[in-house]
């Protein structure tokens, strides 16, 4: 999946998080965000969802896939991993 990076972009910022169960937040407030990307690192499905998210309602991220949110502003993503353990997770974002 090709990730188009916003020309207007001042800053871009990485970070490596660890999702299990219940859900956790993978990226909060951030109203300078113009894209972010989320990545699953890990040898199980990631889900991604509201607050709410479980592997039933979850929006499934396999195993070395990547997500590209082309958002701006504000957005509370969260994530639940499947199985026993934690999810690595990578997320980019271009502010």
């Amino acid at each position: 999946m090709a990730t188009i990076i916003h020309p207007f972009s001042s800053d871009i910022k990485n970070s490596q998080q660890w999702v299990g169960s219940p859900a956790v937040v993978i990226s909060g407030l951030n109203l300078q965000r113009l894209e972010m990307v989320v990545s699953n690192n890990a040898g199980v499905t990631l889900y991604l969802g509201s607050a709410g998210v479980t592997m039933n309602n979850g929006f499934p991220i396999a195993v070395g896939e990547d997500m590209t949110f082309p958002i701006a502003g504000s957005l509370f993503l969260y994530g639940i991993g499947s199985g026993e353990g934690s999810v690595d997770v990578r997320v980019l974002e271009v502010v």
